[in-house]
Protein backbone atom coordinates (compact mmCIF):
# COMPACT_ATOMS: atom_id res chain seq x y z
CA UNK A 1 0.00 0.00 0.00
CA UNK A 2 1.30 3.34 -0.97
CA UNK A 3 -0.58 5.26 2.08
CA UNK A 4 0.57 4.68 5.44
CA UNK A 5 -2.93 4.41 7.06
CA UNK A 6 -3.77 5.13 11.46
CA UNK A 7 -7.16 4.37 12.30
CA UNK A 8 -9.12 6.52 15.09
CA UNK A 9 -7.79 4.32 17.96
CA UNK A 10 -4.27 4.01 16.49
CA UNK A 11 -3.65 7.64 15.54
CA UNK A 12 -0.11 8.54 16.98
CA UNK A 13 -1.33 11.61 18.52
CA UNK A 14 1.98 12.95 20.09
CA UNK A 15 3.14 12.85 16.51
CA UNK A 16 0.82 14.97 15.30
CA UNK A 17 1.75 18.83 13.94
CA UNK A 18 0.21 21.19 16.29
CA UNK A 19 -2.37 21.91 13.87
CA UNK A 20 -3.94 18.48 13.20
CA UNK A 21 -3.72 17.44 16.95
CA UNK A 22 -5.93 20.67 17.70
CA UNK A 23 -8.27 19.90 14.59
CA UNK A 24 -8.65 16.19 15.80
CA UNK A 25 -9.38 17.32 20.07
CA UNK A 26 -11.87 19.76 18.84
CA UNK A 27 -13.38 16.91 16.47
CA UNK A 28 -14.06 14.84 19.84
CA UNK A 29 -15.15 17.59 22.02
CA UNK A 30 -17.65 18.46 19.21
CA UNK A 31 -18.07 14.96 18.66
CA UNK A 32 -19.08 14.26 21.94
CA UNK A 33 -21.21 17.74 22.28
CA UNK A 34 -23.21 16.43 19.30
CA UNK A 35 -22.23 20.02 18.02
CA UNK A 36 -20.37 18.44 15.04
CA UNK A 37 -20.81 20.84 12.09
CA UNK A 38 -18.63 21.84 8.97
CA UNK A 39 -18.79 25.32 10.17
CA UNK A 40 -17.56 24.19 14.11
CA UNK A 41 -14.48 22.57 12.50
CA UNK A 42 -13.58 25.01 9.96
CA UNK A 43 -14.04 28.42 12.02
CA UNK A 44 -13.19 30.15 15.06
CA UNK A 45 -9.64 28.93 15.87
CA UNK A 46 -6.01 30.50 14.48
CA UNK A 47 -5.93 26.68 11.93
CA UNK A 48 -6.12 27.60 8.50
CA UNK A 49 -8.52 24.88 7.71
CA UNK A 50 -10.32 25.94 4.44
CA UNK A 51 -6.63 26.78 2.39
CA UNK A 52 -5.19 23.33 3.73
CA UNK A 53 -8.20 21.41 3.56
CA UNK A 54 -9.82 19.15 0.63
CA UNK A 55 -13.42 18.75 1.11
CA UNK A 56 -14.68 15.13 -0.20
CA UNK A 57 -18.05 14.18 -0.19
CA UNK A 58 -19.36 10.71 -1.31
CA UNK A 59 -20.56 9.62 -4.86
CA UNK A 60 -21.87 6.40 -4.91
CA UNK A 61 -18.77 4.10 -4.76
CA UNK A 62 -15.78 7.42 -5.39
CA UNK A 63 -15.94 10.46 -3.94
CA UNK A 64 -16.42 14.00 -5.27
CA UNK A 65 -13.96 17.22 -4.95
CA UNK A 66 -16.43 19.64 -3.43
CA UNK A 67 -13.40 22.10 -1.93
CA UNK A 68 -9.87 22.26 -2.68
CA UNK A 69 -7.89 24.73 -0.49
CA UNK A 70 -5.48 27.09 -2.37
CA UNK A 71 -2.11 25.65 -0.42
CA UNK A 72 -3.34 22.10 -0.93
CA UNK A 73 -3.75 23.96 -5.28
CA UNK A 74 -0.55 25.54 -4.75
CA UNK A 75 1.42 22.47 -3.83
CA UNK A 76 0.22 19.72 -5.83
CA UNK A 77 0.37 22.40 -8.56
CA UNK A 78 -3.47 21.85 -9.83
CA UNK A 79 -7.21 22.08 -8.97
CA UNK A 80 -9.31 19.30 -8.81
CA UNK A 81 -12.27 20.77 -7.62
CA UNK A 82 -15.33 19.24 -9.41
CA UNK A 83 -13.20 15.89 -10.30
CA UNK A 84 -13.82 12.65 -9.11
CA UNK A 85 -10.89 10.96 -7.05
CA UNK A 86 -10.77 7.54 -9.30
CA UNK A 87 -10.38 10.38 -12.25
CA UNK A 88 -7.20 11.53 -10.54
CA UNK A 89 -4.38 8.74 -11.97
CA UNK A 90 -1.95 8.09 -9.79
CA UNK A 91 -0.74 5.52 -7.68
CA UNK A 92 -2.30 6.75 -4.44
CA UNK A 93 -5.96 7.18 -5.96
CA UNK A 94 -7.29 3.79 -5.17
CA UNK A 95 -5.52 3.76 -1.16
CA UNK A 96 -7.12 7.18 -0.59
CA UNK A 97 -10.48 5.72 -1.93
CA UNK A 98 -9.89 2.87 0.39
CA UNK A 99 -9.46 4.94 3.42
CA UNK A 100 -11.88 7.35 2.76
CA UNK A 101 -14.72 5.23 2.19
CA UNK A 102 -13.50 3.20 5.60
CA UNK A 103 -13.40 6.54 7.57
CA UNK A 104 -17.12 7.55 6.13
CA UNK A 105 -18.48 4.25 7.01
CA UNK A 106 -16.72 4.15 10.60
CA UNK A 107 -17.62 7.99 11.44
CA UNK A 108 -14.30 8.32 12.69
CA UNK A 109 -10.86 10.50 11.99
CA UNK A 110 -8.50 8.61 10.36
CA UNK A 111 -4.56 9.96 9.80
CA UNK A 112 -2.35 8.96 7.20
CA UNK A 113 0.74 9.49 5.59
CA UNK A 114 1.75 9.20 1.94
CA UNK A 115 3.99 10.90 -0.86
CA UNK A 116 2.75 12.75 -3.80
CA UNK A 117 3.47 11.94 -7.69
CA UNK A 118 2.13 15.29 -9.16
CA UNK A 119 4.76 17.72 -7.84
CA UNK A 120 8.29 18.29 -9.22
CA UNK A 121 10.13 17.01 -5.92
CA UNK A 122 8.27 14.24 -4.04
CA UNK A 123 6.21 15.54 -1.52
CA UNK A 124 5.55 13.58 1.97
CA UNK A 125 2.24 14.47 3.14
CA UNK A 126 0.38 13.96 6.81
CA UNK A 127 -3.42 14.53 6.56
CA UNK A 128 -6.06 14.10 8.85
CA UNK A 129 -9.33 12.85 7.79
CA UNK A 130 -12.64 13.94 9.55
CA UNK A 131 -15.67 12.69 8.75
CA UNK A 132 -18.32 15.39 9.56
CA UNK A 133 -22.24 15.40 8.99
CA UNK A 134 -24.10 17.67 7.16
CA UNK A 135 -27.54 18.09 6.67
CA UNK A 136 -28.87 16.48 2.74
CA UNK A 137 -25.43 15.35 2.15
CA UNK A 138 -24.89 13.21 4.75
CA UNK A 139 -21.07 12.81 5.69
CA UNK A 140 -18.40 14.73 3.85
CA UNK A 141 -14.74 14.65 4.87
CA UNK A 142 -12.81 17.12 5.55
CA UNK A 143 -9.05 16.33 4.50
CA UNK A 144 -6.59 18.42 5.96
CA UNK A 145 -3.10 18.37 4.90
CA UNK A 146 0.17 19.57 5.45
CA UNK A 147 3.20 19.05 3.71
CA UNK A 148 6.39 17.65 6.05
CA UNK A 149 9.28 19.83 5.90
CA UNK A 150 12.42 18.15 5.02
CA UNK A 151 14.35 20.54 2.30
CA UNK A 152 15.38 22.76 5.05
CA UNK A 153 16.94 19.71 7.40
CA UNK A 154 18.67 18.30 4.53
CA UNK A 155 19.97 21.90 3.34
CA UNK A 156 21.55 22.48 6.65
CA UNK A 157 23.00 19.04 6.98
CA UNK A 158 24.65 19.10 3.71
CA UNK A 159 26.03 22.87 4.54
CA UNK A 160 27.46 21.97 7.57
CA UNK A 161 29.11 18.84 6.78
CA UNK A 162 30.71 20.02 3.67
CA UNK A 163 34.28 19.04 3.14
CA UNK A 164 34.57 22.60 1.22
CA UNK A 165 34.92 25.62 4.02
CA UNK A 166 31.98 27.75 3.09
CA UNK A 167 31.01 31.07 4.42
CA UNK A 168 27.53 33.13 3.87
CA UNK A 169 27.68 37.03 4.20
CA UNK A 170 25.50 39.81 3.94
CA UNK A 171 28.00 42.23 1.53
CA UNK A 172 28.83 45.57 2.62
CA UNK A 173 29.69 48.01 -0.37
CA UNK A 174 31.96 51.37 0.43
CA UNK A 175 30.79 54.77 -1.13
CA UNK A 176 31.79 53.96 -4.55
CA UNK A 177 29.73 50.67 -4.15
CA UNK A 178 32.43 48.34 -4.25
CA UNK A 179 32.47 45.38 -2.38
CA UNK A 180 34.18 46.18 0.59
CA UNK A 181 33.42 43.56 3.32
CA UNK A 182 30.45 41.55 4.42
CA UNK A 183 28.79 40.42 7.84
CA UNK A 184 29.18 36.78 8.16
CA UNK A 185 25.55 35.13 8.27
CA UNK A 186 26.76 31.40 8.42
CA UNK A 187 29.77 29.53 8.45
CA UNK A 188 30.14 25.98 7.97
CA UNK A 189 32.22 23.36 10.36
CA UNK A 190 35.23 23.30 7.59
CA UNK A 191 35.31 26.74 7.87
CA UNK A 192 35.04 26.92 11.68
CA UNK A 193 38.22 24.78 11.76
CA UNK A 194 40.28 26.47 8.78
CA UNK A 195 39.68 30.08 10.13
CA UNK A 196 40.15 28.22 14.28
CA UNK A 197 37.41 30.15 15.28
CA UNK A 198 35.06 28.64 17.76
CA UNK A 199 33.03 31.54 19.41
CA UNK A 200 29.48 32.17 18.15
CA UNK A 201 29.12 34.63 14.85
CA UNK A 202 27.96 37.52 16.90
CA UNK A 203 28.37 40.37 14.58
CA UNK A 204 31.78 39.27 13.10
CA UNK A 205 32.83 40.89 10.08
CA UNK A 206 34.79 39.01 7.03
CA UNK A 207 37.70 41.79 7.81
CA UNK A 208 37.63 40.34 11.41
CA UNK A 209 38.93 36.57 9.78
CA UNK A 210 43.13 36.69 8.85
CA UNK A 211 42.67 35.96 5.14
CA UNK A 212 40.15 38.81 4.26
CA UNK A 213 43.12 41.51 5.84
CA UNK A 214 44.90 41.28 2.66
CA UNK A 215 44.64 43.86 -0.11
CA UNK A 216 45.18 42.06 -2.78
CA UNK A 217 42.54 39.78 -1.70
CA UNK A 218 39.81 42.45 -1.88
CA UNK A 219 41.25 44.01 -5.36
CA UNK A 220 40.19 40.54 -6.81
CA UNK A 221 37.16 40.28 -4.84
CA UNK A 222 35.88 43.06 -6.28
CA UNK A 223 36.66 43.04 -9.82
CA UNK A 224 34.98 38.71 -9.59
CA UNK A 225 32.04 40.31 -7.50
CA UNK A 226 31.18 42.56 -10.99
CA UNK A 227 31.21 39.65 -13.13
CA UNK A 228 29.98 36.94 -11.32
CA UNK A 229 26.90 35.59 -12.62
CA UNK A 230 26.42 34.21 -10.10
CA UNK A 231 29.96 32.82 -9.87
CA UNK A 232 32.63 33.93 -10.11
CA UNK A 233 36.44 32.23 -9.00
CA UNK A 234 39.46 34.19 -7.29
CA UNK A 235 42.96 32.78 -7.29
CA UNK A 236 45.89 33.23 -5.23
CA UNK A 237 48.89 31.57 -3.96
CA UNK A 238 47.10 28.31 -2.03
CA UNK A 239 44.01 30.15 -1.84
CA UNK A 240 41.29 29.25 -4.60
CA UNK A 241 37.86 30.43 -3.91
CA UNK A 242 34.34 30.51 -5.46
CA UNK A 243 32.42 33.92 -4.75
CA UNK A 244 28.11 32.78 -5.33
CA UNK A 245 25.54 35.49 -5.61
CA UNK A 246 22.74 34.33 -3.55
CA UNK A 247 19.81 37.14 -4.04
CA UNK A 248 21.11 39.60 -1.84
CA UNK A 249 23.72 37.52 0.06
CA UNK A 250 27.06 36.21 -1.42
CA UNK A 251 29.01 33.13 -0.65
CA UNK A 252 32.50 32.11 -0.24
CA UNK A 253 33.19 28.24 -0.69
CA UNK A 254 37.61 27.68 -0.84
CA UNK A 255 38.84 25.02 -1.93
CA UNK A 256 39.46 21.98 0.40
CA UNK A 257 43.13 22.51 -0.16
CA UNK A 258 43.45 25.69 1.02
CA UNK A 259 41.88 24.24 3.98
CA UNK A 260 44.70 21.69 4.40
CA UNK A 261 47.43 24.17 3.79
CA UNK A 262 46.93 26.27 6.38
CA UNK A 263 46.43 29.04 4.53
CA UNK A 264 42.81 30.59 5.81
CA UNK A 265 44.27 30.04 9.42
Amino acid sequence: MAVEIFHYDCIPQNDLPPAMKFLLTKWNTLSVMQKLTLQAITEGSSVNVLDNSAYMVPASDDFYFMHVGRNVQAAIGQDHTGKLLSSINTVISQDLLDAYTQATAQEQPIFMRFTSATAQNALVWERLVMPIPVHRLGVILVCYSEVISHHQGVFEYMFQTARHPCLITYPIFNGEQELDDGWVLLMNDAARAAFAYDRPIGNLRLRELSLFQFAQLWTQLRERYVVATPRSTVSLDRVELDLIKMNRLLGFRFSASAAQSGALA
